[in-house]
């Protein structure tokens, strides 16, 4: 079963790089460019592993992670 991870930022390269290296590994990639993106992810599916950046638009990652641990 491959792991499942979502990656959030809002620079494309960075999201690029971090998908290729994991893909390389065997996870299966979601990405999201800001934090409203990757809540409206987290509310209908299951990830093993949230890789989220602090400064984002929108919603940035720390109101994320509150979110994430209600």
């Amino acid at each position: 079963m491959r792991r499942s991870v979502l990656l959030v930022d809002d620079e494309p390269e960075i999201l690029e790089l971090l998908t290729l290296f994991l893909e390389k590994e065997q996870f299966h990639i979601v990405t999201a460019q800001n934090g409203l993106e990757a809540w409206n992810y987290v509310r209908t599916r299951t990830f093993d592993l949230v890789v989220l950046d602090i400064m984002m638009p929108k919603l940035d990652g720390l109101q994320l992670l509150k979110l994430l641990r209600q």
